[in-house]
Parts: structure tokens; C-alpha cells; sequence
């Protein structure tokens, strides 16, 4: 809640000018000016009670402005850079919400610059004014008062008439005693609108900048080629697997996937083809690996599956490697309509012992699809089986 203490000074930052012939309230009595300052006060009264609700209190400002100063229309106006903007207007100009006009242009904008009240008693005469706008809105006559808030001029109050001088010296004093407190209040609440704003700004930047982060980890973590996990992902992967492996040995298992020839391959048809089928292999390992299993291209033509959430190992094992295997024995269809059978060797180490490394998992997976390559079939590696023995075969075509 603004407090109201209203004492009968000028603002030292305010002076008054005016163009034209104007009343300069000779003969008003007592009784007239006793009854305008009591009209003042119950204004600047409403508006300080509405300091601490932003929600219509432009709306009071304009409409008591217009009371006190017995005016057609009043508006509030933003200082929006090189700009004024009608924020909230009543009366003749309440249809003009929004209007911006350019401050080198306007009396407003001469208020603002000069920070001291601008009065226009005939705007069909004043040179200051945008006569075409005036008509345009039907104003004869104004009055601008700035609103200084702190160091800053925040915005102005505009009263006008549609007649001409319709604004004496009272209404001068009048407007300049109550600018202080309005300004107060609208500046405020110009101010909180910004911190709003600016968090709201600072908000969706760091969304943005959150958002283009993960994009950069994702990047960071894909392989571009094929759109699986890459090295990176995988060893993150493999960590955490390891981790929880000692308490729940049985569960997984590490596959080695290698393409046999692939430099035939490239050397026959060319690194873009060779690109195709590396992608046809990532592609024919994802479709046929469970939910919660991970597929990733460690290099080249190296791909490995890390196997979780088994319940029985090696017959899950199999069948998955059986899949893959009966899709690749097929000729295969690449995206350029090129036609080729992809020869593949598999090496499994499965992880049934709480005690094993990662360095071991990883040597029996390496192992194991090494020798796979030799004989031309995947192999199958278990801890308590550590000779190595065939499950299936995939010869590459001779």
C-alpha cells in the first residue's frame, strides 16, 4: 500500500509550459477550488489504495485523471524505447490501446525528454502536436504530465478535450500534484511487469539453452552414422551395468558384433554403400534386441549388445542371436536399391559371476568374436564354460 501525503509543492524536476491562449481560473471561488482539491484528494486516495492490486489499476489511473482534471479522454503512455505506447486509455481516446508513437514526434515525447509538463490549449495551432492525429482522434486540446520514477521517466499522463484551452492553470497544478503518486504506482507496476518479463525472457532462455545442451549431449552420445548409442554411451552403459551386476548375477550379457569382409565391401562398392549396410546391420540389431537392451556402434564396423534383464541367459541369448542372424542371411535391400548378403560374427560373454571386472566382461566379448571371425560362426563364452563352443553358425559367402 503507497501512502498519500500530498503537499502543496512543484516537483523540482517538473516545469509547466504552455502554447496559446488560455483561462487562467481568475473568478473562481474559494468554494470551487476547496471542492476541486477535495475531488483531487478522493482520486489520489483510490489510486494509492490500489498500489498493491496491478489488476485495473491503469484502468482507475485514467479514469480518475479524467475526473480531477475534467477532461474528455486520458491515457497512459509507456516509454517503450524510442517509443510512447498507449497502455490504457479512456474516455475519447479508449479506442486507441496500443497506438505507438514516436517520441520525436509527439508533446508526450517532448515531456519525457525535457521531463516537465507540456500543455496544448489548440492543437489546430500548435506546431509541437500531430494534427492529422488529433483530428484523427478528435482532440482540441491536452495536457502531458511525466512520470519520474526513481531517476527515470517511466511513461506520461495524457488528458485531453475536444475543446479548445479546456485546461487552466488549476488543472496543472492539479495533474502535477497527483503525477508524484501515479508515477510511483505505475512505475512500479511498469517495473514488475519487466522483472516478469525479463524472468519470463530468462526463463525460456535457459529452456533454450537447457534444451540445446541435452541436443549436444545426445549428439555427443550418437553415433551420426547409424543414430545408435556410440562409444561414449556405451562404456556410461557398461559402468552402471557392471555396478549392479554383483547383485544380480545371471541377468546380462555382452555381445560383440563385427561385419566379416566389410572391406570388400567399401573396396567393391564404395564407402557409401559400405555406409548402407553398416546402418542395415544397426538397424537389423535394434529391431531384434529387447526394450531395455542397449545397441551401440563402438567404430567402423563394430557394434556391440549389452543383454539386460535376462532371466534365462543362454537360451535368450541364442534366440536373439538367431534372429538376427536369419535376417542377415537373407539378401538385403539397401536404401539405393543396391542388393547384398551382410556376413556377421557374434562373440557373447555372459555376466554370471558377481566378481567380474569390466575389463574381463570386455576381453571374453572381444575374445569370443575374434575367434568367431576365424571359424565363421558366433560364439559363446560362460564363466563356468571358459573353452569357447559354438551355438550357431553365419559363414560368411565365399
Amino acid at each position: 500500500m503507497v501512502s498519500l501525503a500530498v503537499n502543496f509543492v512543484t516537483h523540482p524536476n517538473l516545469g509547466t509550459e504552455a502554447r496559446g491562449d488560455s483561462p487562467r481560473a481568475f473568478g473562481m471561488t474559494e468554494n470551487d477550488r476547496l471542492a476541486r482539491l477535495h475531488k483531487l484528494l478522493l482520486s489520489l486516495s483510490s489510486i494509492s489504495a490500489a498500489a498493491s492490486d496491478s489488476e485495473g489499476l491503469l484502468e482507475l489511473i485514467v479514469g480518475e485523471a479524467m475526473l480531477f482534471a475534467d477532461a474528455s479522454g486520458a491515457v497512459v503512455e509507456r516509454v517503450d524505447g524510442d517509443d510512447l505506447v498507449y497502455v490504457k486509455a479512456a474516455g475519447q481516446i479508449a479506442g486507441h490501446v496500443g497506438l505507438r508513437v514516436a517520441q520525436a514526434e509527439s508533446l508526450s515525447g517532448m515531456s519525457v525528454r525535457e521531463r516537465s509538463i507540456k500543455r496544448c490549449d489548440d492543437t489546430e495551432t500548435d506546431s509541437r502536436v500531430d494534427r492529422a492525429a488529433c483530428r484523427r482522434i478528435g482532440i482540441r486540446s491536452m495536457l502531458v504530465v511525466p512520470l519520474i520514477y526513481g531517476e527515470d521517466v517511466v511513461g506520461v499522463v495524457k488528458v485531453s478535450s475536444d475543446r479548445a484551452a479546456a485546461f487552466s492553470d488549476e488543472h496543472v497544478q492539479a495533474l502535477q500534484l497527483a503525477a508524484g503518486i501515479i508515477a510511483a504506482v505505475v512505475g512500479r507496476q511498469f517495473r514488475l511487469e519487466n522483472s516478469e518479463r525479463d524472468g519470463e525472457v530468462l526463463s525460456l532462455e535457459l529452456e533454450a539453452s537447457q534444451a540445446e545442451g541435452e541436443s549436444y549431449r545426445r549428439a555427443a552420445m550418437c553415433d551420426a552414422l547409424t543414430g545408435l548409442p556410440n562409444r561414449r554411451s556405451f562404456d556410461e552403459a557398461l559402468d552402471v551395468a557392471v555396478f549392479h551386476g554383483a547383485d544380480a548375477p545371471g541377468t546380462m550379457a555382452l555381445l560383440f558384433v563385427d561385419l566379416n569382409a566389410f572391406k570388400t565391401v567399401n573396396d567393391n562398392f564404395g564407402h557409401v554403400v559400405g555406409d548402407m549396410a553398416l546402418r542395415r546391420v544397426g538397424e537389423v540389431l535394434r529391431a531384434n534386441a529387447a526394450e531395455g537392451d542397449l545397441v551401440a556402434r563402438l567404430a567402423g564396423d563394430e557394434f556391440v549388445v549389452l543383454m539386460r534383464n535376462l532371466v534365462v541367459q543362454e537360451r535368450e541369448v541364442s534366440e536373439f542371436c538367431q534372429r538376427v542372424l536369419g535376417v542377415l542371411e537373407n539378401v538385403q535391400t539397401l536404401a539405393d536399391g543396391q542388393r547384398m548378403k551382410l556376413s556377421i560374427a557374434v562373440g557373447v560373454a555372459l555376466h554370471d559371476d558377481p566378481a567380474l571386472t569390466r575389463a574381463e566382461w570386455l576381453r571374453r566379448a572381444d575374445d569370443a568374436m575374434y575367434r568367431a571371425k576365424q571359424s565363421g560362426r558366433f560364439r559363446f563364452y560362460g564363466h563356468t564354460d571358459p573353452e569357447l563352443r559354438i551355438v550357431g553358425s553365419n559363414k560368411p559367402e565365399s
